[in-house]
């Protein structure tokens, strides 16, 4: 096999595993408020909202988002949560 089209059997086997990966994730997310866990981490809340890692902390800094430290992470209780969400609908700009 010479180098060239070993660099390309790499490179289809690294997109193939990214898209094992995408697929993960897609079967992690979580479809209604029951399913979701009692406390929510910054990656939960991130696939729940469909935003980044980033976009997720900047939230869980934000002083209005009612999050807790456990152990030094970050978690929001599921019922906060769903108490922001609704009073975000009426705080339209």
């Amino acid at each position: 096999m010479t180098e060239r089209s070993e660099i390309v059997k790499k490179g289809i086997d690294i997109t193939q595993e990214y898209g094992k990966m995408e697929s993960k994730n897609l079967d992690n997310l979580i479809k209604s408020f029951d399913e979701m866990p009692l406390f929510l981490s910054v990656e939960d809340v991130s696939l729940v909202f469909n935003i980044g890692r980033n976009s997720t902390y900047n939230l869980f800094n934000s002083t209005e988002f009612p999050t807790i430290k456990i152990a030094g992470q970050f978690r929001i209780c599921k019922d906060d949560l769903i108490g922001w969400l609704q009073k975000q609908k009426y705080q339209r700009k």
